[in-house]
Formats: C-alpha cells, structure tokens, sequence
C-alpha cells in the first residue's frame, strides 16, 4: 500500500463531508417543521391570548372573593355593632373612642394590603348619617358631596341603597372626584343585612387593570349576568358579540376585531377582551421571520463550525501519520487511510495495556484498591476487605445505618463516642456476617456504618433479619437512635456511588421517632400549606403577647409535621427557625439578649428526637419573649389612658402635644405614635373630640352663647370654634342647639 495518502480519501474531506450531510439534514428536518408549525401559528397565538385572559380571570375572582370576605367579617363586627347602637342613640358621650379607632384601624389594615386594590372602606351608619373610613368619622352628605363625589353615586343613591333588596352587589364603576383636581375610576360594592348600615368598598379599577390586563391596544369589558357593563375600557363592544357569548365562552372574529370571553367560577362575571387581528398578524409575521432567520443562522454557524472542527481533527492526525508512516503494518481496509496507520498503532497500544492491566489485577495491586477507596470516602477499615467486592462485580446492596447520639446520657456513663461507634460497629458486623455471607461492614463517618451485602432478597425478609438488631438498639434508646436506610439492588461495584447517595437520601428522611425505624423507600416532596398559615397565626400571637395561644399555634405546628410524616431533620430545622424568630422578637425589646442561648438551644435541638421535647425547649423562650411583650404594651397602654384623662380633665385650657407629653415624661414623637396606635386618631382629633362632646352638654344644658361655649371649652376664636363643630358634627353650634330644642315636639 502506497505510504502516501489520496486526496480522496483523505481524513479532512472525509470529516468535512459528513457535517455537512448533517447540515443539510438537519436543515430539511427544520424546513419541514417550520412548514407544520406556520399552519398552526394562528391558533397557538390565539390559544395564548386565551390563556392570558384565563389569568386575568383568575387575578380578578380572587380580588373580588377576597374584599367579599373581608367586608362580611368588618360588617359581623362587633365593635361595628355596638358603633351602629351608640351613634343611633346619639349618646355621643359613651361613645367608646378606642374602639372606634379599632375599627378604624382594621379599615387601614384591608385599605393597606396592596392585593386587595382598595382606595377605601366606608362603613354607612344609616340613622345617625355617619360614615368610619380610613381617614376617620365624616358626615355621609359631606363625604358623598366633597370627597367622593361622583355623578352616578350621590348621597341619595347610597340612602337608596338601605332598602334595595340584596345584600351583596357590584356596582358598576364610575369616576370619582376624591380631591379638587383629582378623578379615580372607582368599582364600588356593597354589603348589608339589615337597613341600620351598610358597608361600601370602592376597587381602583385602574390599578387592577394595571395588574392583570395591562396590554396595548386591547380593550377589556367586565359584564354581570344581567349584560350590565361593570367595567370597560372603551364602550364599543358590539351587541351581536355580546349576545353570542351568552351561550358559552369562546372566541369570536367579527370585522377587524377578536372578541375573547371567560365566565368567572366565583362571581358569574364575564370577562370579555376585544383585540385587533392585526395584532395577531403582526405577531405571525415576527414569528415566521424569526423562524427564518434562525434556520438561516443556523445553517452558516453549522458550516463554519463544521469547517473548523474538521481542520482541528486533522491537523494531530496528520503529525500522527508522519511519525507512524514508516511502520509496515496492515491497514483495516477502512476507506480512511490516516484510520488505518492509527487503528493499528492504537491495537498495540490497547494490547499493551491489556498485558498490564492483567499483570496488576493477579498481583492484586494497591492502586486498583486506592481508586475504589477514593469511592468510599476514605472508609475506616482494611483495604483487603474490599478486593473481594471490587474484583467480584455481581448484584449488590448498601444498608446505612446512621446513628444519632444523646451526648448528655453517655456523659453519665462516662463512654465515648469513638468506643460506642466501635461496638456497634463490631456487634453490626457480627450480625451481618452471619446473616449474609460475604457482607463487608465498614465505619464511614463517626455516625454512619454502612454494611454491603450480595443478596437479592425482598426487603421485607432483610427487615425480619435485622429485628433483633432493633430489638437491642431500642432498649438502648435513652443513650442513642439508629435509622437503617436500605438501598435497592446495584449490578457491579462501578454503582457504588450512586448506591451510597441514595441510602444518604433515605437516611435524611428518618421520621422523628424515638425508637429505631427502617426506611426503604423515599417518601415524595410535600408542600405544607398549613404550616405557612399556622405561622402566620404564631408570628401575630406572639407580637400580641398570647402565652396560651402561641404555644397552642406551635404545638399545632409540630403535631401537624409529624402527622405529615415529614423528617426529622426538616422538623428540627423549622423548630431552628422558629427559635431564631422567638430571639429576633426578644431582642426588639430586650437589647441586652444573650446570643450564645440561643446558639446552645440551637446545636441542642439537634438532640430532640419527639415533638414534646422540641416543644419543651422553646416553651420557656415563648413564655418570656410573650411576658416582656405584654409587659410593653401594658406600659403603653396606660400612657394612652393617662394622655386621655388630661385632656378630660384640662380641655379648656391651652394644653398641646408637647404639654401633654412633657407632664408624662416621654417625647411628643412617642406620645403622637401612641395615640394614633391605640385611638386609630391622633392627638388633634381626640382633643377636638372632647372639646366638642364637651360644647354639645353646654349647648344642651345652658343658654350660654356660642362665643361663650367656645371659650369655656378652650376656643379663643368663635370662627375656630363654629368651623371645627361643623366638621365634627356637621351643624353649626346654632343649628344643633335647635335641633335639641325640637326634639321634644318631634
């Protein structure tokens, strides 16, 4: 055979052609399902649109379940009640300020959740024509005339509204001008069971469709079961489509428009979106040129890649041949040449190592143990117990047994860790040896053994073998624990690895049990929805100092994990968590805490191994972080007691914030924050409140003028006075002297 190559056959050309019949290849397989998938563009597009209108669905049922939840439990109320009774008899002066505040406060809380899209909560009290929002007490006239002022709901609608039949309704949405300057597209709906109040939320409707429909050039429609518009954003939205969509939902083309529409499960709303199909061209005609682009791309890069790749093959192979080129070895008959010359040097070469390889294993070489060793992690044993397993490649299986101390319990007994991991391991050895012969026991870490035995048995028969081992090791529980995780059956030693993570996995799932457990299969992943909402009641109980209720909310927490089955490191690694929490919450009040506690009861909780004992270690840090709570809020609460009764007692002198919080010893800023906490008003409006409840008993009871009165209650300016009267009461001090005159002849 000629020592010189042909062009024809040379290894370059060889390589070059064959990437690039995969090219082509490639490149016609691409063409062909770029041609079956341009058939089907318009209809993934138009089921995309589908599924984003589903989602918007979705958003808005929720938002309207949730406020509809939420205005039942403000309008079931007891403060809300009692409020109703109080401002109906207008006894102005039993008028509970602090629970009004209450209310008012729970009206800033669902008014604050951004998921909720509330601009406010206005809770109507029908005979005494007051309404609570999130700015406090206004008269309704005022409210519906000044601010919120719409053209379709006025105070008389709202009056109206006390005898219309229903109790839960979603008005259409309207602008309203909040503020001089100021228009808000409101969604209002409104609660009532009896005509005594009624309860009003108002949606920004902006914002929702910000949230959950902010598309371009696509209109939106919400529409009750009636076919009345609750919202849109624009009006032109064709009655024959509406009528088709009556039916069932779906999907309508008319003219230059698709119309999608979705029924809520929830609410029966409809949901109904209006997009051009130019949109829907436009986004075919993207997607096609992309497809394009990108088989094009693909083509070029495969080319140049395939050029270059080709020439990196050949250049060492072409070194290659020239230092082998003067061997007189037979070729394979290959219509590679170069394949031939390597082929044949690469037959010694593999033939060579063979001879080695072979003269290592009879010599039963160290080497070939060290690579196997490197496997196991550096066990703690004789590394001639392993030749056997790594020579004799045949079935087997890896028992884990991990062990868990009680380190307080084996100080007593004045035994060490290192002497109790080596009797186990001899007496876990004794009993494997004799149940499966040939099994290898060795020590891998200081708290796992792991045994290999060559046994394709069920695991129900290794189990029944294994019970006097549990027998022993339970009666032994007071000093440790052992879990036995059982791997499934591997082919050849090569699976070690893979054998050994996976009894790793099973041993992490241990159950938190004070007996030993066998765990042979892996229990799947859950999510404890419960356990987030539970914390959510703990976190809440343990801000407000509840002993009873944050131990009841975390016992009901542990008992749950464990009912779960879930596994004891994930059970000790949430009670770590609530540990640390309990400590952040302590250390809020107490800046002197004590931070190596908590690391101790940290590294100690490693040791519980039932719930009563997770729960009797964080039980004592409960008890004191709740006390110093309490104890803080007491301390507040008198101070606001205290700021009250000074200004009962002095609010016809000139006393101000700073006075008040100077004759009790504490700074304005504080006395301001603690007052609005725990009234829902600040300083300003609880002393006007007095002064005018003050004003109303003169105007009722003496015939003192209005100048008068105003001095008597701190006024030193009549026109203040009159002003401040009429924004709480919503009458001139003239006027409300009347209206009690009259009462009598009513």
């Amino acid at each position: 055979m000629s020592t010189r190559i042909k062009t024809r056959n040379s290894l370059f050309i060889q390589i070059f052609a064959g990437f690039l019949a995969v090219i082509i290849l490639l490149s016609s397989l691409h063409w062909i399902s770029f041609s079956i998938l341009k058939n089907d563009t318009k209809g993934e597009l138009i089921k995309y649109n589908r599924l984003l209108l589903q989602n918007t669905v979705k958003e808005y049922e929720r938002v309207f379940t949730s406020v509809k939840s939420n205005l039942y439990s403000l309008y079931y109320d007891p403060k809300v009640a009692a409020a109703n009774v109080k401002l109906a008899l207008q006894r102005m002066d039993r008028i509970d300020y602090m629970k009004e505040g209450q209310i008012i406060n729970e009206i800033e809380n669902h008014v604050s959740d951004r998921a909720l899209y509330l601009d406010n909560i206005l809770i109507y009290f029908n005979q005494s024509s007051i309404v609570l929002d999130k700015g406090g007490r206004s008269n309704a006239e005022t409210l519906f005339l000044s601010d919120y002022k719409s053209s379709i709901y006025s105070y008389s609608f709202w009056q109206g509204q006390f005898v219309e039949g229903y109790t839960y309704r979603l008005h259409p949405s309207s602008e309203f001008s909040i503020i001089p300057g100021s228009i808000r597209s409101l969604l209002p709906i409104s609660i009532k069971e009896t005509p005594k109040y009624q309860i009003i939320a108002l949606l920004d409707t902006d914002r929702m469709l910000q949230a959950f429909h902010n598309l371009p050039d696509v209109e939106f429609m919400i529409m009750d079961k009636n076919k009345q518009p609750l919202f849109q954003t624009t009006s032109d939205f064709p009655e024959s489509v509406l009528n088709k969509f009556e039916e069932a939902d779906g999907e309508v083309e008319q003219g230059q428009y698709y119309y999608f529409s979705q029924k809520g499960n929830e609410s029966a709303l409809s949901y109904i979106v209006k997009m051009p199909t130019s949109i829907v061209s436009a986004q075919m005609k993207k997607f096609n040129l992309n497809l394009l682009l990108a088989l094009g791309l693909s083509i070029g890069a495969g080319i140049v890649c395939s050029h270059f790749f080709s020439r990196r093959l050949y250049r060492p192979v072409k070194q290659i041949i020239t230092a082998v080129q003067h061997s007189k070895l037979k070729g394979l008959g290959s219509t590679i040449s170069e394949f031939n010359l390597i082929h044949d040097k690469i037959h010694s070469l593999i033939k060579e190592r063979n001879d080695i390889q072979t003269e290592l294993i009879n010599k039963k070489s160290l080497l070939t143990n060290y690579g196997y060793m490197n496997k196991l992690k550096m066990i703690r044993s004789d590394l001639s117990d392993l030749q056997d397993f790594i020579l004799a490649n045949r079935k087997f299986r890896i028992i884990l047994f991990h062990l868990q101390f009680r380190h307080a319990s084996l100080k007593e007994l004045n035994i060490s860790l290192d002497d109790v991991s080596y009797y186990l391991r001899e007496y876990i050895n004794l009993v494997m040896s004799d149940s499966f012969p040939g099994s290898h026991t060795f020590q891998i870490e200081s708290n796992q053994i792991l045994s290999i035995i060559f046994d394709d048995k069920p695991i129900d028969t290794l189990q029944e073998t294994m019970l006097p081992l549990k027998k022993v090791w339970d009666g032994d529980s007071q000093y440790y624990l052992i879990s036995i995780a059982m791997s499934s059956i591997y082919a050849s030693a090569a699976e070690f690895s893979k054998a050994y993570n996976e009894v790793l996995e099973k041993a992490g799932q241990a159950k938190l049990l004070s007996e030993t457990q066998f765990i042979s299969d892996l229990r799947p992943l859950v999510n404890h929805a419960y356990v987030l909402e539970k914390e959510k009641e703990f976190d809440l109980n343990l801000r407000e100092g509840n002993i009873l209720e944050s131990k009841e909310s975390l016992n009901q927490m542990l008992r749950y994990l464990h009912q779960k089955e879930e596994s004891a490191d994930n059970i000790r690694k949430f009670a770590k968590s609530i540990l640390e929490r309990i400590f952040q919450q302590t250390a809020t009040f107490d800046q002197k805490i004590n931070l190596a506690e908590l690391r101790i009861d940290l590294k100690e909780t490693e040791e519980c191994f039932t719930i009563e004992e997770i729960s009797h270690r964080m039980e004592p840090h409960i008890v004191r972080v709740t006390s110093l709570i309490r104890s803080v809020k007491n301390e507040q609460n008198d101070l606001a007691n205290r700021a009250a009764d000074i200004m009962e007692a002095s609010y016809a002198e000139d006393i101000s914030l700073d006075s008040v919080a100077e004759s009790l010893n504490i700074s304005s800023n504080y006395l301001s924050i603690l007052m609005k906490e725990k009234t829902g008003i600040n300083f300003s409006e609880h002393l006007n409140n007095v002064r005018i409840r003050k004003a109303k008993e003169l105007l009722e009871s003496t015939s003192l003028s209005v100048q008068d009165v105003g001095i008597r209650i701190g006024y030193r300016n009549v026109t203040s006075f009159i002003r401040m009267f009429k924004k709480v009461t919503g009458l001139t001090p003239g006027d409300y002297r009347k209206q009690i005159k009259l009462q009598p002849f009513r």
